[in-house]
C-alpha cells in the first residue's frame, strides 16, 4: 500500500504520489526501486541505500551497487540483500540488522516463508526465521496449502506449513499401457453421402494389431519422470525414465529411456 511511484526523467529517477502526481522526491538517483513497507533502495553514488517516503536516507548496508542486481524490496518487514561481491545472500530488517547474514547461495521469498539455499540443500523458514524444512537436497516450492518437495531421486514429498510430513511420495499421475497384441483384427471402411447417410460398408483389407492393456502402470510424480507399479499401486521401478512403453501385457520388459541427469 505504499503510495509513491518511481519515475525517470530520462537521466535520473526519483518519485511521486500516486494520487496527486506530484513529486515528492526528485529525481536524483541513478537506479532506484519500488517503495515496500515503507522503504524504497536506491543507487547513491554507487552505493545501495534505503530511503523513507521523506527521501532520508534510514539503512546504509555499505553494499556497492552491482549491475544486474534484483530490485531490493521488503517482505514482511525484511529485504533480501546480497554481500558487496554479490555471490552471497542474507536478509536485512527495517532497521539495517542482518537477521541472517550474506553467507546464502541464494534466498526467495514465498508467502511467508523464506526459501534459502546453502548450495548443499535448501531449507524454509516461517516469518519469525524458525526452521520449517531443514536443509535438504532437492527443490522445494510453497503453494496455497502445501510446501512442497521434489528430491533429487525425483520423488516428490509434501508437507504442512508447521513442516509435519503429510505425504512422503507424491504421485502427480497414474496411466494405463497398452501393447500391440499378435491378434489381429479388420477394420471397418464406412462411405457415407453428402447427407450424412452411411452409403456402403466393408472390410479393409489390410488387418491391424489390437490393443490389450498391460498389466502394471506408469506413475508419474516429477513432471516428465515415470516409474511402474502395479494395478493395486505398488512400486515396481523407481522413477528412472522419461518414457515407458509396454511390449506385453505384464510388462516384463518394458523398453525405456533413461533421462542423464
Amino acid at each position: 500500500m505504499d503510495s509513491l511511484i518511481c519515475y525517470s526523467d530520462g537521466k535520473k529517477r526519483g518519485y511521486f504520489n500516486m494520487f496527486t502526481g506530484k513529486p515528492v522526491i526528485e529525481p536524483k538517483y541513478s537506479h532506484a526501486w519500488i517503495f515496500s513497507d515503507g522503504l524504497a533502495s536506491v543507487d547513491d553514488g554507487g552505493w545501495i541505500k534505503f530511503i523513507d517516503a521523506s527521501g532520508k536516507m534510514v539503512i546504509d548496508p555499505k553494499i556497492p551497487y552491482i549491475p544486474g542486481a534484483e530490485g531490493y524490496v521488503f517482505h514482511n518487514n525484511r529485504c533480501i540483500v546480497h554481500n558487496e561481491r554479490r555471490d552471497r545472500f542474507g536478509l536485512l530488517d527495517k532497521q539495517g540488522k542482518w537477521v541472517l547474514k550474506p553467507e546464502y547461495f541464494s534466498i526467495a521469498s514465498s508467502e511467508n516463508f523464506w526459501i534459502i539455499d546453502n548450495e548443499k540443500g535448501k531449507s524454509v523458514l516461517d516469518s519469525t526465521l524458525n526452521t520449517v524444512i531443514p536443509f535438504m537436497k532437492g527443490q522445494i516450492w510453497v503453494s496455497d496449502e502445501y510446501i512442497n518437495v521434489t528430491l533429487n531421486n525425483h520423488i516428490m514429498q509434501r508437507y504442512d506449513f508447521d513442516g509435519k510430513l503429510i505425504n512422503d511420495f507424491y504421485i502427480n499421475d497414474v496411466s494405463h499401457l497398452t501393447y500391440e497384441s499378435d491378434e489381429l483384427h479388420y477394420p471397418t471402411i464406412r462411405n457415407y453421402n453428402e447427407d450424412g447417410e452411411l452409403t456402403s460398408e466393408s472390410e479393409d483389407s489390410e488387418p491391424m494389431p489390437v490393443e490389450k492393456l498391460a498389466k502394471c502402470r506408469r506413475y508419474e510424480a516429477e513432471p516428465g519422470w515415470y516409474g511402474l507399479m502395479t494395478a493395486d499401486g505398488k512400486v515396481i521401478t523407481p522413477l528412472s525414465y522419461c518414457s515407458i512403453k509396454a511390449i506385453d501385457m505384464i510388462c516384463t520388459f518394458a523398453r525405456t529411456i533413461a533421462k542423464m541427469v
